[in-house]
């Protein structure tokens, strides 16, 4: 079970979520400068899912999952505030590790990183 806190998504990204009925996801979606930021929280798979999209265009400008097993949690700093995403694996998508029969957690191999989301003063993606 994913450990993070709605409101912190909320007050960071500055928009409501369109959630899923029973909880099972939210998807928050920022709009910024031609440019559009989809977030789908997975909150029972640990999964978040991210894609940039440019406007008129039928596929993403990037998308991928990330397999969280850390706390999420929204950290203000002086001039700028993120969330912050603490030992994260990232996948192809949602379902990689069961369609590949892997364990993301088990292989020192895949990439786990710490990520930082952010939206002022700009749409922000950072692997630490």
């Amino acid at each position: 079970m994913l450990k993070w806190d709605e409101t912190d998504f909320i007050e960071c990204l500055e928009v409501l979520p369109t959630a899923e009925e029973y909880g099972t996801e939210y998807i928050f979606r920022v709009e910024q400068e031609k440019i559009t930021l989809s977030l789908c929280v997975r909150p029972y798979e640990s999964i978040i899912d991210l894609a940039l999209l440019l406007p008129q265009e039928s596929e993403p400008l990037t998308q991928f999952s990330l397999s969280v097993a850390g706390k999420i949690k929204l950290v203000k700093g002086k001039y700028r505030e993120w969330l912050e995403l603490a030992d994260c694996t990232v996948v192809a998508g949602r379902f990689y590790y069961a369609e590949n029969n892997v364990n993301v957690w088990g292989k020192s191999s895949w990439y786990r990183s710490q990520v930082q989301i952010a939206i002022k003063p700009h749409i922000q993606i950072k692997f630490l």
